[in-house]
């Protein structure tokens, strides 16, 4: 009988997803592989066959929900007709005020300091991939409102601003209790689309 091939991304994806739910439960700050592996009665070599430390694990999560949430973006898109609803599915993370994307958020906070605190050339890399994949969905969006004479050619200008803004407002929002981010977001998105569209 031939041996069973096992299918390394397989594996690794199961881990990751696996370490996603976790974090969702307990936190990053008590994220530890010693915890992870008696959690889920997993062997220590299965894990470190595909991961070596616990920083890996956890760029890989972040990595790994950042593509799969722009996927929904990118497909949710393609149903709409108006920028405006575009923009607030790009950037319904920093928009929506239920429960669930709260609790989200809080948990991206601790990735975004994680990040600050070790970075890595892995996580470099990364956050490189989604700045452009984040970079080419907006440009996409806005190369077709400019085609259809909807907003201005200057609006490229402010991709890159749009894609690093919300970000600084989250961790604003949570140094300063009075600043509510989706309404304080809003308030920029719609400013933006103010400068931007052409009168007809």
């Amino acid at each position: 009988m031939a041996p069973k091939l096992v299918d390394n991304e397989e594996k690794r994806l199961n881990i990751i997803y696996k370490a996603y739910d976790y974090i969702e439960k307990f936190g990053i700050k008590d994220f530890s592989t010693t915890a992870f592996i008696k959690y889920y009665k997993m062997g220590k070599s299965s894990l470190y066959h595909y991961f070596k430390s616990k920083d890996e694990i956890l760029h890989e999560v972040y990595y790994r929900l950042a593509l799969d949430e722009l996927k929904k973006i990118n497909t949710k898109i393609q149903k709409e007709d108006s920028i405006e609803k575009k923009l607030e599915i790009i950037f319904e993370f920093y928009l929506s005020e239920d429960l669930i994307t709260i609790k989200l958020r809080n948990l991206y906070l601790e990735f975004l300091n994680i990040q600050s605190d070790k970075k890595n050339e892995r996580m470099k890399e990364y956050d490189k991939i989604l700045f452009q994949e984040y970079h080419n969905t907006l440009k996409e969006v806005f190369l077709y409102e400019i085609e259809k004479g909807n907003i201005k050619q200057e609006s490229l200008d402010l991709i890159k601003s749009l894609i690093v803004t919300p970000d600084g407002m989250l961790v604003y929002s949570y140094s300063i209790d009075s600043f509510n981010l989706p309404v304080e977001f809003r308030l920029y998105l719609n400013t933006i689309l103010t400068l931007i569209k052409i009168d007809k």
